[in-house]
């Protein structure tokens, strides 16, 4: 659905016309509960980020109330190691999204790019600086004339989810389903130009989808049915 850009009753109409019959709602809570389960194991695949991140936040509507997706990605690989949705964009407390961001990497950023945010200023003194070693940069101002300060790399993920979250519909809840396939989606199926051999960011990061070891099931050749199973029997373990 995040890749295609089609809604529940869409993905109907096309399993219908392979002899499935299923109702849009059953999509929906298929589309709901999978998201969950893939985005909770997602946290635990630990991505060798490069050491300059970037972070901003995307603005869209749930039920006609302002949400606020922001979040974190590493500029090496394209991954987005954390993201939150929030009701808020000035009084935002990046705290949580920066701390998550460095569970998901190897490492801590010497470089953050973001705008000029108050809650992303105190955030990143407090989960990123380091008594020892490099010294942390944090830029906040971003000028035309400097673009190698240009969050432009975050830009054109905004531009990204923008135009899938235009073809959506039915966001009914604060954390809706559509943003975590896009997140999954982006991660560690969609293919990047701008990276090497057009790897995905998961690729990019040493993250390859194979099969759990020592699992029962069987090689699927569908990267989307393995990293579900897998999943699965990590949210069962």
């Amino acid at each position: 659905m995040a890749a295609a850009k089609m809604s529940s009753n869409e993905v109907r109409g096309q399993l219908k016309l392979v002899g499935i019959k299923v109702n849009a709602s059953t999509i929906h809570r298929w589309s709901d509960c999978y998201s969950s389960i893939m985005c909770k194991y997602a946290t635990v695949l630990r991505v060798d980020a490069g050491y300059r991140w970037h972070v901003d936040e995307l603005f869209f509507k749930v039920l006609k109330k302002k949400r606020y997706l922001f979040a974190v990605m590493d500029g090496a690989s394209r991954f987005i190691l954390s993201y939150e949705i929030s009701p808020l964009k000035q009084g935002f407390k990046a705290n949580g999204l920066f701390a998550a961001a460095a569970l998901q990497a190897y490492r801590l950023p010497r470089i953050l790019v973001s705008d000029g945010l108050s809650g992303f200023i105190g955030a990143a003194k407090k989960i990123f600086y380091q008594n020892s070693g490099p010294r942390f940069v944090h830029i906040r101002e971003i000028h035309l004339q400097n673009l190698f300060n240009q969050n432009n790399l975050y830009e054109r993920l905004n531009g990204e989810f923008r135009d899938r979250l235009k073809c959506a519909r039915g966001l009914k809840s604060n954390n809706p389903f559509i943003i975590r396939l896009l997140i999954m989606y982006h991660n560690f199926f969609r293919e990047h130009t701008g990276l090497k051999d057009n790897m995905t960011p998961a690729q990019a990061t040493g993250i390859d989808i194979m099969p759990v070891p020592d699992s029962d099931l069987a090689p699927a050749t569908d990267e989307w049915i393995t990293f579900i199973q897998n999943a699965a029997i990590y949210a069962a373990a």
